[in-house]
């Protein structure tokens, strides 16, 4: 579709209508970068609490008291 021409050599397709039979797999990205982002989002929740809880399982560990 890109690169259809007619008899003259001009571009068969304008860019709108390359553009709008695009759009089906520009929403399929659109779904995969929303996946990707939520599944960055639950990383960097996971390893905030998990650096939140170590340090006092590590203070438990060590016998001391935990700050307060």
């Amino acid at each position: 579709m890109w690169r259809a021409y007619t008899s003259l050599g001009f571009l068969e397709y304008s860019f709108i209508e390359t553009v709008e039979a695009m759009h089906p797999f520009h929403i399929i990205r659109a779904a995969g970068g929303a996946l990707f982002l939520i599944g960055s989002l639950i990383m960097v929740y996971n390893l905030w609490m998990t650096v939140r809880a170590g340090g006092a399982e590590l203070a438990t560990e060590l016998g001391l008291q935990a700050a307060q």
